[in-house]
């Protein structure tokens, strides 16, 4: 049977996003197993069931990563695969492989993750703009799905992105796995089971995720900084073209604060200077804007860069420390349906 090396490559990298080189979670799961015209793979966490069609449909649970890499070293846009019993025969020009199978993966428990088709719902139209626009640089948080709003936080900074549509239940996801969910095209619908959220594209090939308990999310506290932030008279800035550049140019000789390579910003109403110093030099440079700020301020840069992903404008907000005189500075970025307010480390 005859496949297209580029169609085949692309579903399988899609299923392999379930699939781990260490199998203490799922005995199989460093394995896709192939049935019925579909790609599965189980991790613990993560289980798709992709589909691809074949005109003789593929049988059999095979390595993930070798499976992989025979595909990439192929150079011509079609190859051969045979089942020949307890192996796979691939070929490709004169190239020969075996590829072995393994024990199956249990079928039955991927299969019962799946939710019934009554249970389909769909999705907000802008819920992936939303999830997109929440993921933060760091791994180790969480994205919270309530209502019609997605919340993403680590401490020093909050986002928060408007749904067109509310979602059914409240739903609290890993970064890692929603970055995994981002790469599904054309997702139509969503489901949610007892511990896990399911997302159903059109071709009906679905990604499943492990979700969190919601009720020690700090749901209220975020609320309450964002109204913060939010609530009062503000003049909103639009983001200097050339910002992200001098940026860039200003971390060559960031300082490390609080384990963040950070610069110094200040805003006066000619503009925004970007400064930095180290021990091996210094760093400064002004562009023009309407600013009608004055503050000088320490930030980080990578945070700093990401919140200016996806948004067009930005305003300074000042907030009383309390038992004390001093103020903190955070600066509050804007799109049409989300904010990212950033905490400066003053």
């Amino acid at each position: 049977m005859k496949l297209s090396k580029k169609n085949f490559q692309d579903a399988v990298k899609i299923a392999m996003m379930a699939t781990t080189q260490d199998s203490t979670v799922y005995a199989s799961g460093d394995c896709l197993l192939f049935d019925n015209n579909t790609i599965y793979s189980y991790n613990g966490y993560t289980s798709i069931a992709k589909k691809f069609i074949t005109e003789e449909p593929l049988q059999g649970a095979v390595r993930a990563k070798e499976l992989f890499s025979i595909i990439n070293k192929i150079q011509d846009k079609e190859f051969e695969i045979k089942d020949i019993g307890k192996s796979w025969n691939i070929r490709a020009g004169r190239a020969n492989y075996e590829l072995v199978k393994k024990a199956d993966l249990e079928l039955n428990s991927i299969e019962r993750i799946i939710p019934k088709d009554n249970e389909w719902i769909y999705i907000p139209d802008n819920l992936f703009e939303a999830l997109n626009f929440c993921i933060l640089n760091d791994n180790n948080t969480n994205i919270f799905i309530g209502d019609d709003v997605v919340y993403s936080t680590d401490g020093f900074r909050i986002y928060q992105y408007k749904l067109s549509t509310p979602m059914t239940n409240k739903v609290l996801i890993n970064t890692q796995l929603v970055k995994s969910v981002v790469c599904f095209n054309n997702i139509k619908e969503y489901a949610i089971t007892k511990g896990w959220i399911h997302f159903r594209d059109d071709d009906g090939s679905i990604i499943s995720v492990r979700k969190y308990d919601t009720s020690q999310y700090p749901k209220d506290e975020i609320e309450r900084v964002i109204k913060e932030n939010t609530d009062g008279d503000y003049v909103k800035c639009a983001i200097p073209d050339m910002l992200i550049q001098v940026i860039d140019r200003a971390s060559i000789l960031s300082k490390e604060v609080d384990k963040y390579d950070a610069i110094t910003m200040k805003l006066t109403n000619t503009g925004i200077t970007v400064k930095s110093n180290n021990e091996y030099g210094k760093f400064e440079e002004s562009t023009d804007a309407e600013i009608p700020y004055n503050a000088e301020f320490v930030v980080s840069v990578i945070m700093l860069k990401d919140c200016l992903k996806d948004t067009d404008s930005f305003y300074i907000r000042k907030i009383a420390v309390k038992g004390t005189a001093k103020e903190t500075v955070n600066l509050v970025f804007s799109s049409s349906n989300g904010i990212k307010i950033l905490s400066t480390m003053d």
